[in-house]
């Protein structure tokens, strides 16, 4: 796994790896506008501050799921 940062600030961008060629997982909290994002699951709900209420319309994972997980949850909700 690769991370990208900023040349200016240093902050981390988006993620990479050369085993998933094609595929990035963006930072969402670096972007402007998020408005146009949907949430495909929720994770490290174990960690959840107690006035979170987690909705059940997507995927829930106490912990970080597998890469594969994921990528599997993406073609599901991107229809693949």
């Amino acid at each position: 796994m690769h991370r990208h940062h900023c040349n200016k600030c240093g902050v981390a961008l988006w993620f990479s790896s050369p085993e998933y060629e094609g595929i990035v997982a963006v930072k969402p909290g670096t972007l402007d506008n998020t408005s146009s994002l949907k949430p495909i699951a929720h994770m490290w709900v174990r960690s959840a501050q107690p006035w979170l209420t987690i909705s059940d319309d997507v995927p829930v994972f106490q912990e970080q799921p597998t890469f594969e997980e994921l990528l599997e949850i993406a073609q599901k909700a991107h229809g693949g």
